[in-house]
C-alpha cells in the first residue's frame, strides 16, 4: 500500500508545507514488526527529502541514525541539525507487502527522486547495493592515501597501531563467529574454487617486487627481533593448533614438483653458512627428537639411493670435518641394544652382498 501517493506524482519532490507533511506522518498506520517499510528522512527546515532507507522498525532507525551511522554525508547533515535542536521527519512512503522485494522498492524511490534532480544523502542506489564514487571523488580518495598523505604513514600513528595490535589473540568464541559469518559465502575470484588463472599458477603470475623495493623491505627488517612470534605468543605452540597442523600433515607427501622447486631453491644457499645453534637451543633440539618414531622402518626408494650413493662418490672430507668427528666419537660409549642393531644390520648387508655374488653369471 502506497502512503504518498499524492507526493509522488508531484513534479516537484517537495512537500508544500509543513501541516501537510505532519499530516501524513501523523496518518501512518502503526508499524508492526511484521512488516517491512520504506521510509525518508526529510529537512525540517526546506521540507525537502534528503534520504531513503527500508527498515522493519523506522522510529527505532531514525534513533540510530541520529547516535551513529556510516555515511558520512548523513552523519554530517544530523550533526547540523542536532546543533540547533532540530531533528529530521520521518515520513513512510511505502508499506510493503507479503512477496514485495524491498531492494527493488528502495531502488524504485532513490531512483525516482533522483531522476527529479532531487540530491539526496544516499551513497548507493539501494538494495544494498555497492557505494559507485564519481571520477572525482576517486582522485580525492587516491590522493587522501597516497604517499606522506597516508595516515598509516606517520610514524606515530604506525606505532599506535602497532602497540594496539601487539599480543591480540582472538577468542574462541570470536573466531567461531568469524567462522559462521564467512560460511556459505561465495570467495572472491582468484581463490579457491574461483580461481580464474590455471591450476598451479600464482594469483599474479610474473610479478615481483622491484631492486628498490626488496632493499626497502630488507633494510626495514634489519635488527627487528619478531617479538609477536616469540614464546607463547606463537600460535604454533598452542597445543590445540599443533594438534590441528599435525593432523592435517598426515599422509601427505610434497609432489615432485613441489620438492623440485624447494631443491632449486636451496641450491648455492648460504645464508646459514657457519651459522651455529646455541647450547640451548641444541639441548631443546635433542630432547625433542628423543624417542622419535616417526621415521622407523622407512626406506628410501632405489632411485634415492642410487642418487645418494652417486653424489657421494668421489668426495672425501676434509681433515678438519674428519678430526671433529673423531673428537665427537671419542669416549663415546655405545649401549648393547644399539650395538646389537648394528651387528644385525652388519650381517644383514653381507648376507645381501654373498647373495648377489653366488647369483651372478658364470663364466664359460
Amino acid at each position: 500500500m502506497l502512503l504518498s501517493d499524492g507526493f509522488r506524482s508531484d513534479p516537484e519532490p517537495r512537500i508544500k508545507s509543513s501541516t501537510d507533511l505532519m499530516g501524513a506522518v501523523q496518518s501512518t498506520p502503526v508499524i508492526q514488526e511484521s512488516k517491512t517499510y520504506i521510509y525518508a528522512l526529510v529537512c525540517p527546515d526546506t521540507f525537502q527529502i534528503r534520504y531513503v532507507g527500508k527498515s522493519v522498525s523506522p522510529v527505532q532507525r531514525l534513533r540510530g541514525h541520529m547516535c551513529q551511522g556510516r555515511n558520512a554525508a548523513l552523519r554530517s547533515w544530523l550533526t547540523e541539525l542536532k546543533a540547533t535542536s532540530q531533528k529530521p521527519i520521518l515520513r513512510i512512503l511505502e508499506e510493503l507487502q507479503d512477496g514485495d522485494s524491498w531492494q527493488e522498492r528502495e531502488r524504485h524511490w532513490i531512483g525516482l527522486y533522483r531522476s527529479r534532480g532531487v540530491n539526496l544523502l544516499n551513497l548507493t542506489a539501494g538494495g544494498n547495493g555497492f557505494a559507485v564514487h564519481t571520477d572525482e571523488s576517486r582522485k580525492k580518495i587516491a590522493r587522501a592515501l597516497t604517499g606522506d598523505h597516508n595516515p598509516m604513514k606517520r610514524p606515530e600513528v604506525a606505532a599506535k597501531v602497532s602497540a594496539k595490535r601487539r599480543g591480540l589473540i582472538f577468542s574462541s568464541a570470536w573466531r567461531a563467529a568469524l567462522s559462521r559469518a564467512t560460511k556459505g559465502r561465495p570467495k572472491p575470484l582468484g581463490f579457491g574454487a574461483n580461481n580464474r588463472f590455471p591450476p598451479g599458477s600464482h594469483r599474479r603470475p610474473g610479478w615481483h617486487h622491484t631492486a628498490e623495493t626488496r632493499a626497502k623491505l630488507s633494510a626495514s627488517k634489519i635488527g627487528k627481533p619478531q617479538v609477536h612470534m616469540r614464546g607463547d605468543k606463537n600460535p604454533s605452540k598452542r597445543p590445540d593448533v599443533r594438534l590441528k597442523l599435525s593432523a592435517a600433515r598426515i599422509g601427505k607427501r610434497l609432489s615432485p614438483e613441489t620438492r623440485a622447486k624447494i631443491s632449486a631453491s636451496l641450491v648455492g644457499n648460504k645464508r646459514a653458512l657457519g651459522f651455529r645453534h646455541s647450547e640451548e637451543s641444541r639441548i631443546k633440539m635433542s630432547a625433542a627428537r628423543m624417542g622419535n618414531k616417526y621415521s622407523l622402518g622407512y626406506r628410501h626408494s632405489e632411485a634415492t639411493r642410487a642418487r645418494m650413493s652417486a653424489a657421494k662418490i668421489g668426495k672425501k672430507l676434509s681433515s678438519e670435518i674428519r678430526g671433529k668427528i673423531s673428537a665427537a666419537s671419542r669416549g663415546r660409549v655405545v649401549s648393547s641394544e644399539t650395538r646389537t642393531r648394528m651387528s644385525a644390520a652388519a650381517k644383514r648387508r653381507w648376507a645381501d652382498l654373498n647373495q648377489r655374488i653366488f647369483q651372478l653369471p658364470t663364466l664359460n
